[in-house]
């Protein structure tokens, strides 16, 4: 049981590095690998492309805004 605990502690290492570097990749990893409740998944991937969305929208603001 400990090495599962183990495992999963650095799964779940893993999947946060990967969400902070590599948002997609984190994303499937965390959908496939984890063993976090549904909902805290649902909340991470809304969050996360929620900030990519106003991203992309503040980058095609500032270079179709006139100088």
């Amino acid at each position: 049981m400990t090495a599962l605990k183990r495992h999963g502690t650095f799964i779940d290492f893993l999947v946060i590095v990967m969400l902070l570097l590599a948002w997609p990749m984190g994303v499937i990893l965390m959908w496939a690998y984890t063993p976090w409740s549904r909902s805290v998944k649902i909340a991470i991937t809304v969050c996360l492309a929620l900030l990519t969305i106003l991203t992309v929208n503040s980058v095609c603001y500032f270079r179709i805004m006139p100088s």
